[in-house]
């Protein structure tokens, strides 16, 4: 944004010397300087994406629209990671969801969690109160899953960030992460030939370790879903040092 103001400050002087220095036999050309650089088009260039602090969430998540997938989408039934960046941080996951692969998953016993994700330091039992009323009292953070267990993923470093509880499952279980994790099984809860596109990718800042916010975008085939949804990695009460995963109450 800096360096499109300071280019249209550069510009404007440019143009006005421009015009004072040639008259009116050049006006037409200087106009047409002006009108490209308070184009409609240069002006969309420099408009935020929806982020945390402009994002209104209910229960720790917030639905922006229609599914906006950034990676390429697998074969149906397999599921791919986009591994770790230089930080070591967890970077993505895109799983192609059928049938078969969640009933697989709903059968088998859940894969436990050995490792510690980035930033998984100083975890203590709190009580989190929301402004209605609603409690959560345990953990703070969670080990907390891109693509859910239930849903074909696994307990690897690739796949695990640190999450606030309210962050996993909302308050009460059916927000956070949840809220699409249920909507995929609900959607496989029953034999179908339909398919689901379902791609977590963290969002960082800088060269933080703990996401601030997780974009979740979910399509099925038969287009009953399609949704893209931002998670906030928070909790009501506390504040979070994002870049050392430390925190405290507010």
């Amino acid at each position: 944004m800096k360096k499109f103001l300071s280019t249209v400050l550069i510009a404007v002087i440019v143009v006005s010397t421009t015009a004072c220095s040639y008259g009116a036999s050049k006006g037409s050309k200087i106009q047409k300087l002006k009108d490209f650089i308070f184009s409609k088009h240069s002006v969309e260039q420099t408009e935020p994406k929806a982020t945390k602090e402009n994002l209104s969430f209910t229960d720790y998540y917030a639905v922006t629209g229609e599914a906006e997938f950034t990676l390429d989408i697998p074969e149906v039934g397999k599921v791919r990671y986009t591994g770790l960046d230089k930080l070591g941080r967890p970077t993505g996951v895109i799983a192609n969801l059928d049938y078969s692969l969640v009933d697989r998953e709903r059968k088998q016993k859940r894969e436990p969690i050995t490792i510690d994700p980035p930033g998984f330091t100083n975890n203590k039992k709190v009580v989190i109160t929301e402004k209605d009323g609603r409690r959560y009292k345990g953990y703070f953070y969670n080990r907390s899953h891109l693509l859910a267990d239930s849903l074909g993923g696994s307990a690897t470093k690739e796949n695990l960030i640190t999450g606030t509880r309210t962050q996993n499952v909302g308050i009460k279980n059916k927000g956070g992460m949840a809220y699409t994790e249920e909507k995929a099984r609900q959607f496989f809860k029953n034999p179908t030939n339909a398919t689901l596109v379902y791609e977590v990718i963290p969002q960082y800042k800088g060269s933080e370790i703990v996401p601030r916010t997780v974009v979740v975008n979910i399509k099925s085939s038969d287009g009953t879903i399609n949704e893209r949804v931002v998670v906030d990695n928070s909790a009501t009460g506390y504040t979070i040092d994002y870049l050392t995963g430390d925190w405290r109450a507010i």
